[in-house]
């Protein structure tokens, strides 16, 4: 609300004020709110069913955001055109309707049934200690942060990339990461599932991988230059990033609340929170000083095939700047996941099953989706049309149409 009356009330350099102070306050508070609600569900909702039910929230919560961020996109640029220049009002209007929102998601938290809470167990300092003095919990803080920060190292600059390095447009970059979003609804309900079935570390197992296989991707966009492949090359990082992006994200918060004892969530997920944020904040600020020392070397080779007639010279891989970002996060997100192997969680599983029942539910839902009466007419008519005229000729006609 603050935000959306500062072009009314107060003046460039104030009003900027105001705002980043409002930023700062809205970041200290929403970590309250949130890790109160959080520890709220995970009391509520059943062990056996937190992935069913994390997974609809976020795919939810994802679908709700590609629909309005494009919304609120197109109506800033509409504004832009019929008041140039008066664009601080479309935000302030927009602010204005995130907080009545707010308000109407105020309402319904508080309509929530709330189970009630075991007396505390010692001291404020004593509750808050006790994550870090739980081994497992341990081994699982030391992946979750050591991963956030790979992760963190290299994903907030891809849109740099894409828009300085590759030199694409603002609409291209927008549309691949609603793709990204797009598949990272499609898998979450999946993800959840499996997570149910099998494990979080199980799903952490199968997504993981693919991520980090995403900054490898990455160097190949470029060789030295943008070259054909470029574009569906980035259709198939973001589509990877996606499917890999629901797992992890989805597994990564429902571990932590599958291992915290019940009554004690609170703690765990603000040790969580504490680690990630550490993680993810020191991060890209290391990340950019990496990018800016690599800016100026490279490394590459070459293969020459020379003959009588002519010399062809192939470059057969070729890191610069930013490729060698992407590689060092790629090592040190390999790294992290070598700490996941110390996690211990109930009902996990061997390695490859999680994968293997992904692509046979894919394989059941290609089966089930080629039952359309339409396509499956499509794929047999010309099979059909073909045995009923051998059929004819046998005159076999009668006897084929009863069976």
């Amino acid at each position: 609300l603050a935000a959306a009356l500062i072009p009314f009330l107060m003046p460039n350099k104030t009003g900027l004020l105001i705002f980043l102070l409002g930023f700062i306050f809205r970041g200290i508070f929403l970590s309250v709110s949130n890790l109160s609600l959080i520890s709220m569900l995970r009391d509520l909702v059943p062990q056996e069913k937190l992935g069913a039910f994390f997974s609809r929230r976020m795919r939810l919560a994802s679908g709700v955001a590609v629909v309005l961020s494009l919304a609120a996109g197109f109506f800033i640029d509409w504004w832009a055109r019929i008041s140039p220049g008066q664009e601080i009002y479309a935000y302030s209007l927009l602010f204005a309707l995130g907080f009545i929102f707010g308000l109407v998601a105020i309402y319904y938290v508080m309509s929530l049934p709330e189970t009630k809470m075991p007396p505390p167990e010692g001291s404020f300092i004593k509750i808050i200690k006790k994550p870090f003095q739980d081994k497992e919990f341990r081994n699982l803080m030391t992946f979750l942060g050591s991963w956030n920060f790979a992760i963190n190292l290299a994903a907030p600059f891809f849109t740099v990339y894409m828009l300085k390095r590759l030199g694409l447009e603002m609409k291209i970059v927008i549309a691949l990461a609603v793709l990204s979003q797009l598949v990272s609804m499609l898998f979450m309900e999946k993800w959840g599932l499996f997570a149910d079935r099998f494990s979080n570390k199980a799903v952490l197992k199968t997504c993981a991988p693919v991520f980090l296989v995403c900054f490898i991707l990455w160097t190949f966009t470029t060789m030295p230059n943008t070259h054909i492949l470029t574009i569906p090359l980035l259709i198939l990082i973001h589509l990877l990033m996606g499917f890999s992006m629901a797992g992890t994200s989805l597994a990564s918060g429902n571990i932590v609340l599958k291992l915290a004892p019940k009554g004690l969530a609170t703690p765990y997920i603000a040790a969580r929170t504490m680690i990630n944020s550490i993680a993810a904040g020191f991060a890209p600020i290391i990340g950019g000083k990496f990018v800016d020392y690599f800016s100026l070397r490279e490394l590459s080779l070459s293969v020459t095939w020379q003959s009588p007639l002519r010399t062809i010279t192939t470059q057969a891989f070729h890191f610069s700047y930013w490729d060698f970002f992407f590689l060092l996060a790629f090592v040190l997100g390999y790294i992290s996941l070598r700490f996941l192997r110390k996690v211990n969680e109930v009902g996990e599983v061997e390695d490859g099953i999680v994968l293997k029942e992904l692509l046979s539910d894919m394989r059941r839902d290609l089966r089930n989706f080629s039952t359309i009466g339409g396509l499956r007419s499509m794929i047999h008519f010309p099979l059909i049309g073909w045995r009923l005229a051998q059929v004819e000729k046998e005159g076999k006609m009668e006897n084929s149409i009863k069976t």
